[in-house]
């Protein structure tokens, strides 16, 4: 479990490099518009629609998810230096497409590797730890890089380095990512042949992840989870952006966001116990207007303490948008389809969202401070309707399903699902 966690905290640490400055390099640096950033940003995007799905069938198939994990981190490494030593639109867009290429399928593949060791576990009849566990030593290695990042940044250390360093930053950290990757477990359960062939004979993977997506509980959770995307795609892409027209100096741009990010982990720790008292409806619900009462905030009152205030309900936004998601579409899956049903998601839902999202908050943030301010409010708007979805048309309830050929007979495949969506601190 120390290796999964740790390729936790080196996953989110590249992101904690990037996302609290890169739009801010690309604007201050570079001297790029916002749309071209949207556009930039919407690389992110573009490469979940396309990447996730075939790595995550690979590795359910025929290839060692450590090994794609590897070549993931050292692809990543080299595009991301790259992106620090290139000038102009072009050749950033080139730069950064090809680490949002590389590096879109390594959370699918790490919640992967994580659900497979966790039902080795369970069919050991050892103890599983509960997702949002090890997790939270994701949100932990994206708090990393704010301190390191403030230390380089700051004047007053004497080094006072540009956003540049953050490119630098996230290259080290995919490097030391891929050296982890060789103490990983091997994530896939180890099934007598007859069960394998069985399980086999029901499709290929993609497929039966895709009918499991189009069941009708999951397909209106798909359709509320991609509004609330496009309304997230304005907030990462342009927060940092809306603190430095607030004269937030670049130092602390990630210690900002580190704010939101440490209560994270008070939020990350409660998921099993939000997701008993509330259900997942209704925790869907409150975090889907917690993502607008932020974005209304942010427009009505641009002042940098409202804006650190906002930071309060950030890591509510981030379970509901990265956590309970994950925990409900491997609730859905079945052994043989794990990865592809995480990676399915991924594309559909958080790649094609984003990759529609970004150009559009580039376009909705404008050139000025008004500009950002409306962008909010239309994210606000999408939110509601979001909101909306789970309220009226989305129910927790499944229909008896028949027992797996892994599962003792003593408990459904229902009972199963139902106590992965529950699991508390065990």
């Amino acid at each position: 479990m120390i290796a999964i966690r740790a390729q936790y905290i080196f996953a989110f640490a590249v992101m904690g490099c990037l996302l609290p400055y890169l739009s801010v390099y690309l604007e201050k640096q570079q001297g790029l518009g916002r749309d071209q950033i949207g556009l930039i940003n919407a690389t992110a995007g573009l490469a979940i629609i396309f990447t996730p799905v075939m790595v995550a069938a690979l590795a359910d198939t025929r290839a060692d998810a450590r090994r794609l994990m590897l070549g993931i981190f050292i692809l990543s490494a080299a595009a991301t230096t790259l992106a620090a030593n290139v000038d102009g639109f072009v050749w950033l867009f080139v730069a950064m497409g090809l680490h949002s290429l590389v590096f879109a399928p390594v959370l699918s593949l790490e919640d992967a590797i994580h659900f497979g060791y966790q039902e080795r576990r369970r069919a050991a009849g050892r103890a599983v730890v509960p997702y949002h566990r090890v997790r939270v030593w994701g949100t932990i290695g994206f708090i990393v890089p704010s301190v390191v990042l403030y230390v380089l940044m700051n004047p007053a250390f004497g080094l006072g380095l540009s956003t540049q360093a953050a490119l630098y930053a996230a290259a080290m950290f995919a490097l030391a990512g891929a050296v982890n990757t060789h103490l990983l477990p091997d994530p896939k359960l180890r099934q007598r042949p007859e069960l394998k062939r069985e399980g086999d004979a029901q499709g290929l993977p993609t497929v039966r992840a895709l009918r499991a997506l189009l069941d009708p509980p999951v397909l209106v959770f798909c359709l509320a989870m991609f509004l609330l995307q496009l309304a997230v795609a304005c907030y990462y892409g342009f927060f940092p952006i809306f603190l430095s027209e607030l004269g937030v100096a670049d130092q602390w741009l990630g210690p900002i966001t580190s704010i939101g990010v440490v209560l994270e982990i008070g939020y990350m720790l409660a998921f099993g116990l939000l997701v008993r008292k509330l259900g997942l409806k209704w925790l869907m619900v409150l975090g889907v207007a917690a993502v607008a009462l932020r974005s209304v905030a942010l427009a009505a009152a641009p002042l940098v303490a409202v804006a650190v205030a906002t930071q309060l309900v950030h890591g509510l936004t981030v379970i509901v948008s990265h956590v309970a998601p994950q925990v409900f579409i491997n609730s859905r899956a079945g052994p043989g389809f794990r990865g592809s049903m995480q990676g399915l998601y991924t594309m559909l839902v958080m790649g094609v969202g984003r990759a529609v999202g970004a150009p559009i908050a580039g376009l909705f943030a404008g050139e000025d401070l008004a500009d950002l301010r409306r962008m909010f409010l239309f994210a606000a708007a999408l939110c509601i309707v979001s909101a909306l979805l789970f309220i009226f048309a989305f129910h927790e309830h499944r229909p008896p399903e028949p027992v797996e050929p892994t599962t003792p007979a003593s408990e459904s495949n229902n009972e199963q699902r139902q106590r992965a969506m529950t699991a508390a601190d065990t």
